[in-house]
């Protein structure tokens, strides 16, 4: 893995942390700035945070290691590009606000960066 995406698992790391940090039930006011659903069950929230942060472990191993899992890294893309389109569907549906969906823009970003970067080392 050359430099340049291993600063990206390393960004992916930061931004991971973050987001589950925002899913933490005591952080009500996290999830109220990003528009996102705040009246789930605890156990959900914590669901969802725990893989998040788990995802983030795995970001930045690969970025401290500089190892190639492309099997891991095309899961991190699928899960990164649908937790965008989830919050768009739920906003153009009108069970979000759109601005929902401006909270996954960098998922967006980065499920694109992995999977460009998947395809141009496809074998």
């Amino acid at each position: 893995m050359g430099n340049g995406m291993r600063r990206v698992m390393l960004a992916a790391a930061v931004l991971n942390t973050l987001g589950a940090i925002t899913f933490i039930p005591a952080f009500t006011g996290l999830r109220v700035q990003g528009h996102l659903p705040n009246d789930a069950h605890p156990v959900y929230l914590w669901m969802i945070a725990l893989w998040i942060f788990f995802f983030g472990v795995a970001y930045l191993y690969l970025g401290i290691t500089g190892r190639v899992e492309k099997v891991f890294i095309a899961v991190g893309s699928a899960a990164k590009l649908s937790f965008f389109g989830l919050l768009l569907g739920f906003a153009l549906a009108g069970d979000l606000p759109i601005q929902a969906a401006t909270s996954g823009i960098a998922d967006l970003v980065f499920g694109s960066v992995f999977t460009v970067w998947l395809w141009v080392r496809r074998s």
